[in-house]
C-alpha cells in the first residue's frame, strides 16, 4: 500500500495549509510529532515538512491555535522603520536611560536603504543622534572566514 501511495503524484501536491491541517487532526488523534513526520515521510517523500517544522505546529495545536495560515508579515519600509524609531526606541531608551536622550546618542546601523531613507534620517536628525558611518563592504572588513583558508 505505502509503495502506491508514494508513486501517485496526486498525493505529494498537498499545499503548506493542507500539511498543517493533517498535522492538526494527528494531534487531535493523539499522535506525537515523530509519528507524524513519519507518516508524512511515508505519503509525500522528500516533500515532507522537516520534523522541526512538524514539532513546531504540534506544539501550535496542542497549545490551542485553531488557524492553520500564515501570520501575515511586516513589511520593513522606511515608514515602517521611522515608526519602530518614534515609537519603540526612542520611549525604551527614554524610559531605560533617561538622561542620554539629552546628553547625545551614538546610533548605529548599516546602510540598508530602509536606514538610509530620507524620512529616517530626518527623524534622527531631529532627535540630535550621532549616526555612526558604516563602511561599505570590503574584504578587509569582512569577518574572519578567510583565516581557515590560510596556509
Amino acid at each position: 500500500m505505502a509503495g502506491i501511495i508514494q508513486s501517485s503524484p496526486a498525493y505529494q501536491k498537498f499545499s503548506r495549509y493542507d500539511i498543517r491541517v493533517i498535522i492538526k487532526f494527528s494531534v487531535i488523534l493523539g499522535k506525537d510529532a515523530s509519528c507524524i513526520h513519519k507518516d508524512l515521510v511515508t505519503v509525500l517523500g522528500e516533500n515532507a515538512p522537516s520534523i522541526q517544522t512538524v514539532l513546531k505546529w504540534e506544539k501550535a495545536v496542542s497549545e490551542g491555535r485553531d488557524d492553520m495560515e500564515d501570520e501575515p508579515r511586516t513589511t520593513i519600509n522606511a515608514q515602517y522603520y521611522k515608526k519602530v524609531l518614534q515609537d519603540k526606541l526612542r520611549p525604551a531608551i527614554g524610559k531605560k536611560r533617561p538622561g542620554l536622550l539629552e546628553s547625545g546618542i551614538l546610533f548605529h546601523h548599516d546602510n540598508a536603504p530602509v536606514h538610509t531613507a530620507r524620512a529616517v534620517t530626518d527623524v534622527l536628525a531631529g532627535y540630535k543622534w550621532e549616526l555612526l558611518e558604516h563602511p561599505r563592504y570590503s574584504p578587509e572588513l569582512a569577518p574572519c572566514v578567510f583565516i581557515y583558508s590560510l596556509k
